[in-house]
């Protein structure tokens, strides 16, 4: 776990892929509420979703209601940079579209934490 929010909610990188560095692992969100999603499908993803002010909680709160995503912090661009420089150029994604990516790829991550509690 790497983020907390105001709440309580946490963010983390989910270890699901063996042999793949961290920055290439899913980022999921373990809300206070009991709300367990994916956010981005890796760290570059989740940079680019940084840059264009959106929040990992509010993300995937938005994608599960089926709402618009809100951007509410304003643009950092100094985040996408970090992200070209460090990992991967990804222009042109759209929050949207990086956490609908990671919902297609990742979304039993809510039935395997449900599995851990049962």
């Amino acid at each position: 776990m790497f983020g907390v929010d105001g709440s309580g909610g946490r963010v983390a990188f989910w270890l699901v892929h063996e042999g793949l560095p961290i920055e290439r692992q899913p980022v999921v969100l373990f809300g206070s509420e009991g709300h367990v999603g994916p956010v981005a499908k890796d760290l570059c993803d989740l940079l680019y979703l940084l840059a264009a002010g959106v929040a990992p909680f509010d993300a995937s709160m938005a994608y599960t209601a089926d709402e618009d995503i809100d951007e509410d912090t304003g643009p950092q661009p100094e985040l996408a940079r970090i992200a070209e420089i460090h990992l991967q150029r990804r222009e042109g994604r759209t929050p949207k579209a990086i956490v609908e990516d990671a919902e297609n790829e990742y979304a039993d991550v809510r039935d395997r934490v449900d599995a851990l509690t049962r």
